[in-house]
């Protein structure tokens, strides 16, 4: 069984914000910031308020690794199964549910590697 996400719920957007220099803000359903501005002997900067949410963050590139990879398992099994499906029936249509998790998953890498 799949463990819940115990972070800020999704979807997550950017806003731009900013004073003369735009910048983009993670903010939640309700256009609320994930990241708050701290200061520290001086020194101001962005952090994460919810550790979950820091941790998600932390991940996202070993996550978008993973996601890249399981793309290309997600399309060796497709290939099998085109070539089965022309003896073994019961496969019938397990091509088409593999591509629509393909899809999801090129649109989810296409929105994380695309240029801001």
């Amino acid at each position: 069984m799949m463990q819940e996400f115990k972070g800020t719920p999704g979807p997550w957007v950017l806003l731009e914000a900013g004073d003369g220099i735009t910048k983009k803000v993670p903010v939640d359903r309700g256009n609320t910031s994930i990241l708050t501005i701290v200061e520290e002997d001086g020194v101001k900067f962005a952090a994460v308020m919810d550790g979950y949410d820091a941790q998600l963050i932390a991940s996202a590139h070993e996550l978008l690794e993973e996601l890249q990879e399981v793309d290309k398992t997600l399309c060796a099994l497709q290939g099998n199964i085109a070539d089965a499906n022309k003896s073994e029936p019961r496969w019938n249509g397990m091509w088409d549910v593999i591509q629509q998790r393909r899809d999801a998953i090129k649109a989810v890498i296409e929105a994380t590697t695309k240029q801001p």
